[in-house]
């Protein structure tokens, strides 16, 4: 109904009309809270407001070859050729925003932001300006890595008795499994060049991932595990890992058979991994096997949040409010980055100015 709404694209898990994700659900945050606040930009037609609106393509194609285009192209011809939008928050795998920047939305002059961590290869594009990343590349994380690895080294120290070592005071046996896309092994290749690892026997091995094809094999990589017999596994994976690896590891007596006794590994997660770990094993402590002492033998390295939590903590308030239909409102907690993703294609549209027909590199601009 306004006469000249400001219409930006999202890529989110939208595989029917119905469901929302937590990406569509931060997004209405989003609208919601710009529309009560000021109604709309100005810069509309005899002193109207631009009002905003986002139009969510569905980001998620299980039986589609991560980094192809073919699933997204109807999608892509939506919001390019019929919409024209400026702007495109793409909630995509790393792969998939590769192939669908490259092939279509650079020679579009699409401006695109996504609130995910950026790899090598996305690194590596020329984008114009006109790809955007709410968090960092993911091996800014790998410095976090040594002191928390020393700090679990001094952990497992308590009961060395039980870790199977060599000789008393031997270096701890660390296990770095790797899945073998740009996102983890960038990570993995700044990890292996910290001294903090010089303190360890290290082995490194390498599972496929889920994001390369849909049925990962990782039954060799558990078998190799098991023969290593690691004190400390650090996973830089996702689903293929979480959903396989776990299970083979934890279930039953496997471990303590295989490694003779030896204590269970701790578990050194990558910055991804948290949500789909609690979601199916926050449970469980009372099933067979390592089920029970599972959760106390993990950590993990994340994205930094702010030092005063304030602003933070409100957001998540308002957000949780939000989604009262949710039995559980606080499983959409950790995903700032997107409301924040949201906000910053808002307001690059805001510093962009008065223009005729805004475009992505105008957004670019205000930026």
């Amino acid at each position: 109904r306004a006469p000249a709404p400001i219409i930006f694209g999202a890529y989110a898990v939208a595989t029917d009309a119905v469901s929302r994700s937590t990406v569509t659900r931060n997004l209405e945050l989003v609208v919601s809270e710009f529309t009560n606040k000021v109604t709309g930009l100005r810069g509309g037609p005899n002193g109207s407001r631009r009002t905003l609106a986002f139009v969510v393509c569905n980001s998620y194609y299980p039986d589609s070859t991560p980094g192809s285009i073919e699933a997204f192209e109807p999608s892509l011809d939506h919001l390019v050729d019929t919409l024209h939008v400026p702007g495109i928050l793409a909630a995509l795998q790393p792969k998939d925003l590769q192939a669908v920047f490259t092939q279509r939305l650079d020679a579009a002059g699409t401006f695109v932001i996504s609130p995910y961590d950026q790899d090598g290869e996305l690194a590596a594009l020329a984008d114009g300006g006109r790809l955007w990343h709410m968090l960092g590349t993911t091996s800014d994380l790998a410095p976090a890595y040594g002191p928390l690895l020393k700090r679990t080294d001094a952990y497992l120290r308590r009961g060395e008795e039980f870790l199977k070592l060599p000789e008393p005071g031997a270096p701890l046996r660390l296990a770095i499994v790797t899945a073998n896309v740009a996102q983890q092994t960038d990570v993995r290749d700044a990890l292996v060049d910290l001294p903090a690892l010089s303190d360890f026997d290290v082995e490194q091995f390498q599972i496929q991932s889920a994001l390369v094809t849909s049925t990962p094999d990782v039954s060799a990589v558990a078998g190799q595990l098991f023969d290593y017999a690691p004190n400390i596994i650090v996973a830089l994976a996702g689903s293929e890992f979480i959903e396989t690896v776990f299970p083979l590891l934890e279930t039953g007596n496997t471990w303590n058979t295989e490694t003779d006794g030896q204590t269970r590994p701790m578990y050194v997660l990558g910055s991804s991994m948290a949500p789909e770990t609690w979601s199916l094993y926050s449970t469980k402590q009372g099933d067979p096997g390592g089920w029970k002492s599972f959760m106390d033998r993990i950590v993990g390295v994340a994205y930094a949040s702010a030092e005063d939590a304030t602003l933070l903590r409100s957001y998540e308030n308002r957000l949780k409010a939000a989604n009262n239909d949710l039995k559980d409102p606080s499983v959409l907690l950790g995903s700032e980055s997107v409301y924040d993703a949201g906000y910053m294609l808002v307001y690059s549209a805001a510093a962009a100015g008065h223009v005729a027909v805004l475009q992505g590199e105008d957004l670019a601009r205000g930026m």
